[in-house]
């Protein structure tokens, strides 16, 4: 991840001094949208499901040698809990 300052002169509520960062994903120089950075890297994986429309409740996580992984997610999919 790249980060870049940008200078705009502009301030409003939020920036009082016209000067904020922007996060930038780059790979070989190229820009990447959240999907390409994030999710198209993982999508081969086995148990891996596309639930749009879906609303996160709880993440349940294990912690295994020092690093906790999520193991259970609980989520509401057309007003069922699942």
């Amino acid at each position: 991840m790249e980060i870049d300052v940008i200078v705009d002169g502009v301030s409003d509520l939020y920036n009082e001094s016209g000067v904020y960062q922007l996060r930038n994903t780059r790979k070989g120089g190229r820009r990447q949208n959240d999907f390409t950075a994030y999710l198209l890297p993982i999508i081969p994986r086995d148990g891996l499901e596309d639930r749009s429309d879906s609303n996160v409740l709880k993440i349940i996580y294990e912690t295994e040698y020092g690093k906790q992984r999520a193991t259970v997610l609980v989520y509401l999919l057309q007003g069922l809990v699942r």
